[in-house]
């Protein structure tokens, strides 16, 4: 059976062609102007989850960096204490030997003394050093000092670590405490 094609079905089918192509425009017009393909979820609902991933995968990841930058920050001060703590106990094993010798008049040893208390305070000071402003030889308690000039030698430091997350199952503890650099107190 023939079919008869009107000049009516014609104009229809060409108003239906130029709507589609206005739509169609329309939405690469819209991609163009936002850069992006993704505008609303009905865009393309699979690409939205994989876009959704993809973002907390970027945003873990940034976090990630964030937390190895201050680790390796915290690491880097911590050793440069240490360094010091080093350079000092040095010192005072110098004066000590020193001391202990037994040509030394009363003189000399009042002031190995005087230097071993000024050495002492140096390094209650150092083991209150802070980065950031959090204690590094605290452990977890990072807001609490973990030495007192007078209890210095018999106080005890929280020896639970601060630990990182680097990636998914990779973290890293970045502090030492106060008995693993000055000793167990007496």
């Amino acid at each position: 059976m023939a079919l008869r094609v009107t000049p009516g079905m014609m104009n229809l089918q060409m108003m239906r062609n130029i709507n589609t192509n206005l739509v169609r425009m329309d939405g690469n017009m819209n991609v163009l102007s936002t850069g992006m393909k993704l505008n609303k979820p009905s865009d393309d609902p699979v690409g939205i989850t994989y876009s959704l991933r993809y973002r907390s995968e970027l945003s873990f990841n940034d976090q990630y960096q964030k937390n190895a930058d201050t680790a390796l920050s915290w690491l880097e001060y911590t050793d440069t204490v240490i360094g010091q703590v080093n350079e000092i106990s040095q010192r005072a094993n110098e004066l000590i030997v020193q001391a202990v010798n037994g040509t030394n008049p009363q003189e000399a040893l009042n002031a190995v003394n005087t230097e071993l208390n000024q050495i002492y305070e140096q390094l209650v000071s150092l083991g209150n050093s802070k980065f950031n402003d959090k204690h590094i030889f605290n452990g977890q308690l990072t807001d609490q000092a973990p030495y007192d000039e007078t209890l210095a030698p018999t106080q005890v430091t929280d020896t639970h670590g601060i630990t990182y997350k680097f990636t998914e199952g990779a973290s890293l503890t970045i502090n030492v405490t106060g008995q693993d650099v000055f000793g167990e107190p007496t």
